[in-house]
């Protein structure tokens, strides 16, 4: 929201964020497999599309401008160097993430934040930038060229179809790139995909009966979590005190982050879209901008 105070002295209410950048997350040694990966880009696709659909280039998708808040929650910020499509003629963005047109001065759309947000994915499932170069114009000319190590090569745990989205997102043409409306569309199906073989893939606990006894209780506890598609007792998991909000209690009252870590990582995320960032100057976008009509997407103006 934007208003005066009583100076007449403009000033803007953004959202207080409490979460972690992925670049930082990325210097942290943490790991993002592809499920994980995918369900991130996910929501930064469909922001962007969001954008996209008001005529708003974001120009600058990297890991260090996706926050991830509770629960994987993604929310895309800094939209200062914000442009309207067919802009161009300026090379702004970062090298390591930055599409060939942005590279070569040339006009500007949407594709160009597919395409970074492409080498962003790229970076989330390999750990490495698509291109490196010990200057900035070894970078951008190795962007230019295309010449791509698919994330495959590099990890071979990462599914085939992931692999393939990748690539299609750094094409280095952009007439060959899929929108991100699309992007967000082909991963949603994937994750979609994937749940529904986890569901089939459950296994099914055997009815008791006559003389069958469940497995024996240690220090009287009964419940149990589905980690990784196996069963494993709170007891086998750490040696705190038991207990969960209340879900596990057997020893007391005493709470295990171990076991809360493990509940946050099964409960489903909430799968809301939002962005927001700085400002930009060009009042064209300014006007096209404001809050988004039916979109959980955000824009401070």
């Amino acid at each position: 929201d934007d208003d005066v105070d009583e100076a007449n002295r403009p000033y803007i209410v953004m959202e207080l964020l409490d979460g972690r950048n992925v670049w930082e997350m990325l210097q942290d040694g943490e790991r993002f497999p592809a499920e994980r990966a995918a369900r991130i880009v996910t929501q930064v696709a469909a922001a962007l599309a969001a954008a996209h659909r008001e005529k708003v280039v974001h120009r600058d998708v990297k890991p260090q401008n996706i926050l991830v808040l509770e629960d994987d929650q993604v929310k895309v910020v800094d939209f200062g160097l914000a442009a309207l499509p067919g802009s161009g003629g300026d090379r702004v963005g970062t090298p390591h993430y930055m599409a060939p047109e942005q590279a070569s001065r040339s006009r500007i759309d949407g594709a160009a934040d597919v395409y970074s947000l492409g080498a962003t994915f790229y970076h989330l499932l390999t750990g490495k930038t698509p291109y490196t170069g010990e200057t900035v114009g070894e970078i951008l000319k190795a962007h230019k060229e295309g010449d791509l190590v698919p994330p495959r090569k590099i990890d071979a745990l990462i599914p085939p179809s992931i692999d393939a989205i990748v690539k299609k997102m750094m094409a280095p043409a952009k007439g060959y790139r899929p929108s991100a409306e699309e992007v967000a569309k082909e991963l949603d199906e994937y994750l979609a995909e994937g749940e529904g073989k986890r569901r089939r893939a459950k296994p099914r606990r055997p009815a008791a009966g006559p003389g069958r006894r469940g497995p024996p209780r240690k220090g009287g506890a009964a419940a149990g979590l589905l980690v990784g598609g196996r069963a494993m007792h709170a007891t086998t998991i750490t040696n705190e005190p038991q207990g969960v909000d209340g879900l596990l209690a057997p020893n007391g009252s005493g709470k295990s982050a171990t076991i809360k870590l493990l509940i946050g990582l099964l409960r489903p995320t909430s799968g809301r879209v939002a962005a927001f960032g700085m400002p930009p100057t060009d009042v064209a976008i300014k006007r096209r901008i404001g809050f988004l009509p039916g979109e959980s997407w955000l824009y401070p103006c």
